[in-house]
């Protein structure tokens, strides 16, 4: 190889080099100036200003578009008490979605989805609770009183749902009782 043929492969490969640099400093880029649009616009459309709270939103995949899958996240919560997520709950699940106005190709049902295809955490809860508060906030209180008591009425009838055999049993399950308790009180009814 010559001089020259040498020089060359190492002018290209230093080109390439410093073209994928600039298309990762790009997308990176990109990637900020999107999120910084996702966060003004979950500002926008819900009027909480909390910038930590929004952007761990935007973390967990949730935009302005899913925003309501996480005020019924209690509904997919409680459904995954259990362990375990049957047809009934499933069924009570789409019924609580369509009565809230979600339909059934949306972002927002995509989201409820995902959800419903794998156990609930932890996490998430303490994220739902941290928006809750936060929505609450910025309610007059018998709307906030009414909205809690919507959002509990929905996740009770997903925790009756899934009652044993013939209807005998407990209406609701223990673990699903203590879920049900720890919405009650995120939404101060």
């Amino acid at each position: 190889m010559t001089k020259d043929a040498f020089k060359e492969r190492g002018k290209a490969f230093e080109a390439r080099y410093f073209s994928k640099l600039s298309e990762e400093k790009a997308k990176a880029l990109k990637n900020k100036l999107q999120k910084e649009h996702d966060l003004e616009e979950l500002q926008n459309q819900t009027g909480i200003t909390d910038t930590d709270l929004l952007g761990r939103l935007l973390d967990h995949g949730i935009t302005a578009a899913e925003i309501t899958s996480l005020t019924l996240f209690p509904i997919a919560y409680v459904a995954w008490a259990d362990g375990k997520l049957d047809a009934k709950e499933k069924e009570a699940i789409a019924k609580a979605c369509h009565d809230f106005g979600i339909t059934k190709n949306s972002a927002t049902m995509e989201l409820m989805q995902s959800w419903l295809d794998h156990p609930t955490d932890e996490e998430l809860f303490e994220l739902w609770t941290q928006w809750m508060q936060a929505l609450l906030e910025h309610m007059e209180p018998d709307d906030a009183k009414g909205f809690g008591i919507n959002i509990k009425n929905k996740t009770l009838s997903v925790a009756k749902a899934s009652r044993s055999f013939l209807g005998l049993g407990a209406a609701i399950s223990h673990t699903e009782q203590e879920v049900l308790n720890k919405v009650q009180k995120v939404l101060q009814i």
